[in-house]
């Protein structure tokens, strides 16, 4: 009888400690997996997705710029980045990659890659940044010579708005758009916002008065 109890408080203590030893376990693999660019979704990341857009703009890509409050580009002394394909056709051509659970696509994993140099987006494509707690202003640019010869009216750089992050009151996700004008034609611009943009079998680039509304 002596022995029985013995066993039965055996499995009690046991099953006490399991979910702690448990716990700690995750807390580890989540700063490992800090450390190699991977997910993890706390008030030190950001998702900055650009949903596909129509025909040859989604082939334009558009550099991440991360400033501090006094204007220096920290890009690449604050965030890690890696990417993700959110289009399906895409993410099932690479199963052979380390899968994990895509915010877009909550019932599927996906791949997630790291960035070999650059940060940057193309259509179809959600980064995502582990940054050092503080305050920035973040921009994507593209530099004219990289606009892969697409005719805009815009004969210099595509420069977006600037977006004021703040690690302490974070968005999860934010989105970035071309813009176009009032014809609705690209105009060789990017939008950032935390509001999604409007989408009809392709994402719906920013009108210039639609901007102007924004802007008062």
């Amino acid at each position: 009888m002596r022995f029985k109890s013995i066993i039965f408080s055996f499995f009690i203590v046991s099953f006490s400690i399991f979910p702690l030893f448990s716990q700690n376990q995750g807390e580890n693999t989540d700063e490992r997996g800090m450390a190699e660019g991977n997910l993890r979704q706390n008030s030190w990341s950001l998702v900055i997705y650009r949903p596909v857009g129509n025909g040859d703009i989604n082939q334009v890509r558009c550099w991440l710029k991360i400033q501090n409050q006094e204007g220096v580009d920290v890009t690449y002394d604050v965030a890690k980045a890696s990417y993700e394909w959110v289009n399906g056709d895409r993410v099932k051509s690479y199963n052979s990659r380390p899968p994990f659970s895509s915010v877009f696509n909550p019932n599927i994993t996906s791949p997630l890659y790291k960035y070999e140099k650059s940060y940057y987006l193309s259509g179809g494509m959600a980064m995502h940044l582990i940054l050092k707690s503080g305050k920035y202003k973040i921009s994507f640019y593209t530099p004219v010579e990289k606009t892969n010869l697409f005719e805009t009216e815009n004969p210099g750089d595509w420069i977006s708005n600037t977006f004021e992050y703040d690690t302490q009151n974070p968005a999860k996700v934010i989105f970035l758009c071309p813009t176009a004008n009032e014809n609705g034609f690209y105009n060789g611009g990017w939008w950032l916002d935390y509001k999604a943009p409007k989408f009809f079998r392709f994402t719906i680039p920013l009108m210039q008065l639609q901007k102007a509304e924004i802007n008062e």
